[in-house]
């Protein structure tokens, strides 16, 4: 069991600061956005604090995380289940998703359901994508983008069709498959087609 005192540090991989409000501190910490490239901020919160934050979904969607050498454990002791989340996904998976897919990761793009989580697969699209050195695949790119519309359209189960792609090993290997696999033209019009549609409603006046 982990002693309610011990310091575990807590990493930000992205480029935007978070806060969080600490039992401990009534004005809650601010952990920085990374300094760079696998160059995460970083600060050390004691476990008493932290187990009151670990159901809050900076948490259960990766987007803090928390220190290898302890996170299995803290998990297991508040008894949340990670290895079953279609939410969590550390930075690092992220990029390897992205960077490098394999045959299950637009499956696993569209299970996700949380808002947090699909921010952050859009946060590391960006990322890479604003650097010419990485070659992502389009289809890849896509989904992130129409599953983003679609959870913020309220849609959690999504609409989008689950495909098999075998045996890939490159980009252009995904990209080739587009023509193969049909995705109803572009996935974002069906999500159009969902969102309500705007009524104007007249203002009613009253006679003096």
């Amino acid at each position: 069991m982990i002693n309610k005192l011990e310091e575990i540090e807590i990493f930000n991989y992205y480029d935007n600061p978070m806060y969080i409000k600490l039992n401990s501190n009534s004005y809650g910490d601010k952990i920085e956005g990374a300094y760079g490239e696998d160059d995460p901020a970083s600060i050390f919160i004691a476990y008493q604090d932290l187990k009151g934050l670990l159901k809050s979904e900076v948490f259960t969607t990766g987007a803090l995380e928390i220190d290898e050498q302890w996170r299995d454990q803290v998990f297991k002791e508040n008894r949340i289940d990670i290895s079953r989340s279609t939410d969590y996904y550390t930075y690092n998976q992220i990029k390897e998703m992205i960077l490098n897919p394999k045959e299950d990761t637009i499956n696993k793009i569209v299970a996700i359901r949380s808002k947090i989580a699909i921010e952050n697969f859009k946060k590391v699209l960006l990322k890479f994508k604003n650097q010419s050195q990485y070659d992502i695949s389009s289809r890849i790119e896509e989904y992130i983008e129409t599953r983003q519309m679609e959870i913020d359209l309220g849609i959690l189960k999504s609409k989008l069709p689950i495909i098999e792609i075998e045996k890939y090993k490159t980009v252009a290997d995904v990209n080739e498959v587009e023509g193969e696999v049909e995705l109803a033209d572009k996935p974002k019009e069906e999500i159009k087609k969902a969102t309500p549609k705007k009524t104007t409603v007249k203002k009613a006046t009253t006679s003096k």
